[in-house]
């Protein structure tokens, strides 16, 4: 696979390539939905049509093969998956920032990066001032928890889009509770 516009260190390249090898096949396999996981046994995929918390991750690994194939098609393919993540957006969770910011980084066209900023917004929008984080929330089901440390990965440098001082809060607040400096605060429930 070669690199138009970049490359890879030398390295690293046997490994992108590979990877970026099985998301053209992974894609040829779910085609318009979102792989969510793979049975370990036959490698089917479970799919869904909303992209569940991975949905970013998928988007993001397609705009690393569009930016690094260069091809028009691999671009439209990475920009309408970004573009089906929009309805997350006012979603009630902190997942936003792995959906979100995952989907959105290395996006370069005109609706990604749009969808970018009303996504730091809208996540600035649901931050809690007297916890200093934006709550897990309850898009997912469950009761509405306050923390997860998955909230952080994502969050925080979608947040620093729109006020690093949120982000920098979010960021310390989660520290804070995971060293279990004051964690009464809170109705926590960490997934390590």
């Amino acid at each position: 696979m070669s690199a138009p516009g970049w490359a890879a260190p030398e390295w690293a390249a046997p490994a992108l390539g590979r990877i970026l090898d099985r998301v053209a096949v992974t894609q040829a396999e779910v085609g318009d939905r979102f792989p969510l996981f793979a049975d370990p046994d036959n490698g089917r995929w479970t799919t869904t049509g909303r992209g569940s918390w991975t949905g970013g991750f998928w988007a993001g690994l397609l705009w690393l093969r569009a930016r690094y194939t260069g091809e028009a098609s691999d671009r439209r393919a990475a920009a309408a998956c970004t573009a089906r993540l929009a309805d997350w957006v006012d979603a009630d969770t902190a997942a936003r920032g792995l959906i979100l910011w995952y989907g959105t980084a290395l996006a370069d066209d005109e609706a990604s990066v749009r969808l970018h900023g009303r996504a730091a917004r809208a996540c600035l929008k649901s931050c809690d001032p007297e916890l200093g984080l934006v709550p897990w929330g309850s898009a997912f089901g469950g009761p509405r928890l306050l923390a997860r440390a998955d909230a952080v990965p994502g969050m925080v440098p979608l947040l620093a889009t729109a006020d690093a001082g949120a982000a920098e809060s979010h960021l310390w607040t989660h520290l804070e509770l995971c060293r279990g400096n004051g964690a009464s605060r809170f109705e926590v429930n960490w997934i390590l």
